[in-house]
């Protein structure tokens, strides 16, 4: 951070290592984990960026594309702020509801709920034409196959984890032309390589699991590319809406 001058300075103390008298960040704030590097890696290359240059104009872009949408013209932008503990209140959703929100985004707040109560709880909040945008970390715990433990044989153990290299090999390359990392040596646990692999074999299983009895559309269900930067690599990115709604 020493290279950058204070007026350019783009960070969060959330993002980086602490210094003295700073109380820690959790793991899942340390900044590598949280760059969307699939919006990174194809703009740049190794021999002319810097990957910590790299983040740093994801991140003065970033900001600059904020500051353009909160200048004039706009002459006034209201934000409420409103919060209350989950419940089944019918007179707080309906008021969400009123609001016939575009979008709504829930976080992975589905991994805290079973499927059929968490679908109740957003339906109640949905407008017209409301879109869902949702993560899912937890998903695999919900579904056989999805971890390396569920296999017994150590035979299909080591298969599993082969194809998984070989997968992360073939695909890391082709995805990520910017030669900032190596895929042909993954120094990772044994079970984050074979989420990999396995997460994929089984994820349409979740989402019929998931969308079982909904009448929804525009559904998109799909993974993030794997990075080396990233600590979970079987997150579901989750999107949809509900038909037939008043």
């Amino acid at each position: 951070m020493n290279d950058q001058q204070p007026k350019n300075l783009v960070a969060s103390i959330t993002m980086f290592n602490c210094n003295d008298g700073i109380s820690p960040h959790s793991a899942s704030e340390f900044m590598l984990h949280m760059m969307p590097v699939n919006a990174i890696l194809p703009k740049y290359q190794r021999e002319n960026t810097s990957f910590l240059d790299a983040l740093y104009n994801f991140l003065e872009d970033a900001i600059a594309k904020v500051c353009t949408w909160l200048s004039p013209p706009i002459e006034m932008m209201e934000i409420y702020l409103h919060f209350q503990m989950v419940s089944d209140d019918s007179e707080l959703l309906n008021s969400i509801k009123q609001l016939n929100a575009s979008t709504m985004s829930w976080s992975n707040i589905c991994d805290f709920f079973r499927a059929r109560d968490f679908h109740k709880l957003i339906k109640a909040c949905s407008g017209s034409n409301t879109v869902h945008v949702m993560s899912s970390m937890n998903w695999v715990t919900e579904v056989f196959g999805g971890h390396i433990a569920d296999y017994d044989d150590s035979r299909v153990r080591r298969k599993i984890l082969i194809d998984a290299r070989k997968m992360i090999l073939e695909s890391g390359p082709a995805i990520d032309p910017s030669g900032y990392f190596r895929y042909d040596q993954i120094f990772k646990h044994p079970h984050n390589i074979s989420n990999v692999f396995l997460a994929r074999r089984v994820k349409d299983n979740w989402q019929n699991h998931f969308f079982r009895g909904q009448d929804v559309d525009n559904v998109d269900v799909s993974f993030s590319q794997y990075a080396h930067t990233h600590r979970v690599h079987e997150l579901l990115n989750i999107s949809f809406r509900y038909n037939h709604l008043t």
